[in-house]
């Protein structure tokens, strides 16, 4: 299943909810990239496990009560929930933790915070940007984001050939890029420390 059809299934319910968050759950590349950073912090097997199977019930009951926001990937979320819940262990057990860890993640937990601010706002601006596109641009834009081939983006907007699509989309970015600079729409640099 992809993302969408992961979201889908867990709002749906049932079997099928099962199914994605056991998808979610076995996804070893997801888990070790998650185990991967909070080993920095001094998270172990035994916390990482119970941590990663927590941030997957978080993710389950903010879909299924409407709070969960597709901004990024599911992986993402993931990601920054572990660390977020980890963060909040090593406080609640502050006297077991030396000091400069949890420092080091919470400054982390904090950048993230306000990078997904910015992130929110820049998405706001990018989608008043977008608007000013033509429909068809638009729609190239959308589709090759969602990681659609240019194949189907051929197919479905009806383009007579591969290479027309990918000029099309060439196209598209370079008038995206152009009315971006136009606004004043700057990304953040990552902070050092920042993951």
């Amino acid at each position: 299943m992809i993302e969408t059809e992961i979201i889908s299934a867990i709002r749906a319910g049932g079997r099928i909810r099962d199914q994605a968050l056991e998808q979610i759950y076995t996804n070893a590349k997801v888990k070790n990239r998650a185990k991967a950073i909070l080993v920095k912090y001094n998270c172990f097997d035994t916390d990482f496990n119970d941590i990663y199977q927590d941030a997957i019930i978080l993710l389950d009951k903010n879909v299924r009560n409407g709070q969960f926001e597709s901004r990024g990937s599911l992986e993402a979320y993931l990601m920054s929930t572990c660390k977020l819940l980890w963060y909040n262990e090593l406080r609640r057990k502050k006297k077991f933790v030396d000091e400069e860890i949890l420092k080091n993640l919470e400054n982390t937990v904090t950048n993230e915070v306000d990078q997904t601010q910015y992130d929110e706002d820049l998405l706001k601006l990018l989608d008043l940007t977008l608007k000013k596109l033509d429909e068809r641009c638009r729609k190239v834009l959308e589709m090759w984001k969602l990681s659609y081939s240019m194949s189907e983006i051929m197919e479905t907007l009806g383009i007579t050939s591969l290479g027309m699509t990918r000029k099309l989309k060439f196209t598209c970015l370079n008038k995206l890029t152009d009315l971006i600079k136009c606004s004043g729409i700057k990304p953040i640099k990552k902070r050092h420390g920042q993951f």
